[in-house]
């Protein structure tokens, strides 16, 4: 069976795009195509922060950002706090799926000794 796409491999975590050339040995990406992509990215990357900020503020924790997968996303979570309508495939749509509340348990209960105060020698300021 023939392979209709081969995707290169990089032996290197630390790639950027700038770095990956096409089988001629050209930039596979143009200079403005990474800026836009790059900027895409910190996009979705804040946009997913604020998300989790704000959980935070509404005593929720943990949870995964829903990153669009089609449609049925939309319909599967337009009523949920923080989505974001028109999103299209491969982004974030303002929801944190699986996010739980948490009541910190800080607050303890801790036994005061007892202490005893004597009182001052009133004869002894005279």
């Amino acid at each position: 069976m023939e392979k209709l796409v081969e995707f290169p491999v990089y032996e290197s975590a630390e790639a950027h795009m700038s770095t990956i050339a096409n089988e001629d040995g050209e930039p596979a990406f143009s200079a403005e195509n990474i800026q836009h992509a790059e900027k895409w990215i910190e996009q979705q990357m804040q946009e997913i922060d604020a998300a989790f900020r704000r959980n935070q503020s509404l005593g929720l924790m943990g949870g995964t950002a829903v990153i669009k997968r089609s449609s049925k996303d939309d319909q599967k979570y337009f009523s949920h706090d923080g989505f974001i309508s028109g999103r299209k495939v491969g982004e974030f749509i303002g929801v944190i799926r699986g996010a739980h509340g948490y009541k910190p348990k800080m607050r303890k209960k801790v036994k005061m000794p007892h202490v005893e105060v004597a009182e001052p020698d009133t004869a002894a300021k005279a």
